[in-house]
């Protein structure tokens, strides 16, 4: 696989290797607020095994983010990532629709009954609405992902190639494989009326995902309501010492994530090792242990 990248508005580009294997990429998607954040999706090998990468300097280097999703034969041709919560990310799969919901860490099968998917798209105005091209035709989801609907109707072509959103419009076009361009209507994203969300009673700091990791782990933890002292998330070494200050600050009631790429507080990547992050406000202390695996 490989990657390449434009400085200067297309007008020269640097080229640079994913992976030393015969391999493919297929597909690129950028993290809707962190544009130092690339995925990388193809296949990897004679089996066409699927493959897909991550980036989180801007393509400098790679980690390999294909975890329950590289089985033979299954190369991955389209990445959506979910532009109100990027944890969530969508992969179009020879063996169908993978989706992570921890940034790329793992990957679960959704539909079964679909395969060969060619391209997808989330609808901005609503991204629980999801559309699928594939060999079969398209589909659609209205709740994130969990079912699929056909929409087929008037499809004389249903080896559909890419689809294309038009939010104003209210239309989906689809490219086929030989059959030309269709457009259908499709109904106008109504928001849902959805619940005031439940501020935490209690601190809590949760286990990082994943653990051990070699390349970024997700750290969740909540602040709970009333909160008035300063709040501290730190990691630290096994000789007690300040590697990284990840928040020091007040900080509103709510549940919080946060990303730390085995880096100190210089930018400098730390060596292999353990080390434990540590969430202090007012009296309140708890510690979570980790480990890098360089």
């Amino acid at each position: 696989m490989a990657f390449c990248k434009s400085m200067d508005a297309g007008n020269t580009w640097s080229r640079s290797l994913l992976t030393t294997s015969q391999s493919t990429t297929y597909t690129l998607a950028l993290h809707p607020s962190n544009p130092d954040i690339i995925f990388a999706g193809g296949c990897d090998g004679t089996n066409y095994c699927g493959k897909i990468l991550k980036s989180i300097d801007g393509g400098i280097t790679w980690s390999d983010a294909s975890s329950g999703i590289s089985q033979n034969y299954n190369q991955v041709f389209d990445l959506a990532i979910d532009p109100t919560s990027p944890n969530n990310i969508f992969a179009g799969c020879s063996n169908g629709i993978y989706k992570s919901t921890n940034n790329g860490a793992s990957w679960n099968r959704l539909g079964a009954e679909l395969n060969y998917i060619r391209d997808i798209v989330i609808d901005s105005r609503l991204p629980i609405t999801i559309y699928a091209g594939s060999y079969t035709g398209v589909f659609c989801s209205t709740n994130g992902g969990q079912s699929w609907t056909a929409m087929n109707n008037g499809l004389t072509n249903k080896q559909i190639e890419c689809l294309a959103l038009d939010p104003i419009n209210n239309l989906l076009f689809a490219g086929t494989n030989g059959g030309g361009v269709f457009r259908c209507e499709i109904a106008t994203a109504v928001d849902p009326i959805a619940p005031e969300p439940v501020l935490p009673g209690q601190y809590a700091l949760k286990s990082n995902y994943p653990n051990p990791f070699n390349s970024t782990t997700t750290i969740n933890y909540e602040v709970p309501i009333g909160v008035i002292t300063p709040v501290n998330l730190k990691i630290y070494n096994i000789f007690g010492q300040i590697v990284k200050t990840l928040f020091d600050g007040n900080q509103d009631a709510g549940r919080y994530t946060v990303d730390w790429d085995g880096s100190d507080d210089d930018g400098k990547l730390m060596t292999s090792g353990v080390y434990f992050c540590i969430l202090q406000s007012g009296n309140y202390q708890n510690t979570k242990k980790m480990t890098l695996l360089r």
